[in-house]
């Protein structure tokens, strides 16, 4: 079984897990959900709450070297384009 990790539209991690790791992953989820409905019920969060946190957590982040390289690539791409195509005329076969 392949296992991935997804953050918001980003794949951000895959691994493929052996039958005897998905058992003890399937175990390892069923026992916390079992533990989860025991505990009495806490207040919940607002979803306000909840981006607050999520944006305080996410200001400390740094952003991952690859992604401001790639996004610094595409600019440098989109403006030779740009350049470009008002030079030269479009092709015809």
């Amino acid at each position: 079984m392949n296992l991935s990790v997804w953050r918001d539209d980003l794949c951000v991690g895959t691994v493929r897990l052996r039958p005897d790791d998905v058992a003890v992953l399937v175990a390892g989820l069923t026992d916390g959900l079992a533990d989860l409905a025991r505990r009495p019920a806490e207040p919940t969060a607002t979803v306000a709450e909840l981006v607050e946190r999520l944006d305080r957590v996410e200001s400390q982040l740094t952003r991952p070297t690859w992604r401001t390289a790639t996004a610094a690539a595409a600019a440098r791409m989109r403006s030779a384009v740009g350049r470009t195509r008002g030079s030269r005329p479009p092709f015809s076969p």
